[in-house]
């Protein structure tokens, strides 16, 4: 596998299971949405869309790369078309952390992203995306993706990390 795509909701785990994964596999480049937000968005929607589009331009052919977003809308899709057109497999680790942990963690957060939107409206949009995993959005854009591989699980707590942290490796060494 060279691609790990991350996926899921406003602060089910994403980053903190990346930076783990980063730690255990080092090859692996990690490119997420909101580094690219924090080097090129300016909290406008034209900031939003250079973020954007350098994200999806990160995204090489034949590297290892730990790919972090929330799988969805406009980006999802874009990620997915580039991906499909390099043929590359992927495993999608699709976090389904409980709603109520997501926005536990966000009303807990240093919001230092800058994005379109206030950090009032980020339990909105959580609750939003969190009805689109459940409805198995992120499944309909990536099901399309040939060559891929998808596995959920949760990121409540250290032991679920360290679980789904085991089940990725395992898919990994197939």
């Amino acid at each position: 596998m060279l691609k790990v795509l991350l996926f899921g909701n406003l602060g089910s785990g994403k980053s903190h299971l990346a930076e783990r994964f980063i730690q255990r596999h080092p090859i692996y480049e990690h490119v997420a949405i909101d580094a690219f937000r924090r080097t090129h968005g300016d909290g406008t929607m034209a900031g939003e869309r250079t973020a954007k589009e350098c994200f999806i331009l990160s995204v090489l052919p034949g590297m290892p790369q730990l790919i972090e977003a929330t799988g969805l809308g406009e980006t999802g899709v874009l990620l997915a078309e580039r991906l499909d057109a390099m043929e590359e497999h992927m495993l999608i680790v699709l976090l389904t952390t409980p709603l109520e942990r997501c926005l536990t963690r966000l009303e807990q957060r240093i919001w230092d992203v800058p994005y379109p939107a206030p950090p009032e409206e980020a339990l909105e949009l959580a609750r939003r995306t969190d009805a689109f995993i459940k409805a198995g959005e992120v499944e309909m854009i990536w099901d399309r993706a040939g060559r891929t591989q998808l596995i959920k699980g949760d990121c409540s707590d250290e032991r679920s990390m360290n679980e789904l942290l085991e089940r990725m490796e395992h898919h990994l060494l197939k």
